[in-house]
């Protein structure tokens, strides 16, 4: 029988070779659709294993996995590759967005890839840490700042085109979600494209009790969960509550399941 050690080592290599196809197979899926799509090149950094941040930085806000180059840069451009998807759907154009704001830079895993178009980029963050990596990796290129766990955000009124929230409104507490939703409305223009991510029941509800998820939602429509630190806090909400919470300054275009993955919801500023 193999030691622990020795399967151990095995799964870490089947992981590595995972990740490299994955890597391989949305890079291609990447160039194949900025060039069809926008007939635009790619940037050099949405593919260097070289600009991936330290295993201590990641670890600030996500799982250690995303320290793996191959990990970091596959599941940016799937994820990015996913909001183009949207956006096309829903007829935006992203060479057309004057500004665009990452709500939740982080160390701008998703950031990068939008480099190629010619919006002004902004990214926001409340770790200090990852704010101060970004703003050095990529303050020639996007302008990121430091928020606050509670609003305002240090930008004008309708402001922007575009803005996405990738595992950010998984994390907000319950009771700041109202002024959240309230702020990025003010900052969007209207008819802006708004895109968060949201938690699906199957893949991130898997410790909750049938029963206690059954009276829960019965009763509010959304479970809370973990500690009020904005890295372990977390919520899930029925779509319907989702389409409740935004609709009030937002138009829901559309709720989207995700394989493997937070499903999106799909908006534009009213």
């Amino acid at each position: 029988m193999l030691s622990w050690r020795k399967k151990r080592g095995r799964r870490k290599q089947g992981d590595a070779e995972h990740w490299l196809k994955e890597r391989e197979y949305w890079s291609q899926r990447m160039e194949s659709w900025y060039r069809d799509k926008y007939s635009l090149e790619l940037d050099s950094i949405q593919d260097d294993p070289g600009q991936v941040p330290s295993l201590e930085l990641i670890t600030e806000i996500q799982r250690k996995g995303k320290a793996e180059p191959n990990t970091f840069l596959a599941s940016g451009q799937r994820t990015v590759l996913e909001y183009l998807e949207e956006l096309n759907d829903h007829g935006y154009d992203p060479r057309d967005f004057e500004r665009i704001l990452d709500f939740g830079v982080g160390l701008g895993r998703l950031l990068r890839h939008y480099f190629p178009f010619p919006a002004e980029l902004h990214g926001c963050d409340v770790t200090e840490k990852v704010v101060n990596y970004s703003q050095g990796i990529y303050g020639q290129r996007a302008r990121i700042e430091q928020s606050r766990l509670t609003p305002p955000l240090p930008y004008e009124d309708q402001y922007f085109d575009y803005i996405y929230a990738n595992s950010v409104f998984t994390h907000i507490q319950h009771d700041l979600l109202p002024d959240w939703i309230a702020e990025l409305a003010r900052v969007a223009r209207p008819g802006a494209c708004v895109i968060v991510t949201v938690y699906g029941t199957n893949r991130y509800l898997g410790h909750v009790p049938e029963r206690e998820f059954d009276q829960r939602i019965r009763q509010q429509g959304y479970l809370e969960w973990g500690t009020g630190h904005v890295k372990q806090n977390c919520l899930y909400a029925t779509p319907g509550k989702l389409r409740e919470w935004w609709g009030s300054h937002f138009e829901v275009l559309e709720y989207r399941p995700q394989f493997k993955d937070q499903d999106h919801l799909v908006m534009r500023r009213s």
